[in-house]
């Protein structure tokens, strides 16, 4: 978390400023921020309850950032879209229905035949 706070996004770059012109260090940042950095929690999620979703060129989370989350989650279940932090959401369609398919227990990444329509009798 300390890392993407003081990444150099245009998103994070004003909080990040203004924490080291306080005097602040990343190693302090890391501990103060561990109670609610994901890292801290993500041995004890468990790989089959969870599923990341990243975008390649994201510009706020970095790719190492994400990665270094699936490691520690022991997770391979990872989707990444083309796209930025935002330009993302271009992809919400096909998003909600892997997340949809991961959440109800099916395949995730092989969404089922589509089913032939029957008309009305």
């Amino acid at each position: 978390l300390a890392d993407v706070l003081l990444g150099n996004s245009a998103e994070t770059r004003v909080v990040a400023q203004r924490l080291l012109e306080a005097g602040h260090t990343r190693d302090e940042l890391r501990r103060k921020l561990a109670r609610i950095d994901p890292l801290t929690y993500a041995p004890h999620m468990g790989a089959d309850r969870a599923l990341l979703i990243n975008a390649n060129e994201d510009e706020v989370v970095p790719r190492e950032s994400s990665l270094a989350l699936a490691r520690a989650i022991g997770t391979d279940r990872h989707l990444w879209y083309p796209g930025t932090h935002v330009g993302v959401a271009f992809h919400i369609v096909d998003i909600l229905a892997q997340s949809r398919l991961f959440l109800f227990g099916e395949e995730y990444l092989n969404l089922p035949p589509p089913r032939k329509a029957t008309p009305p009798s």
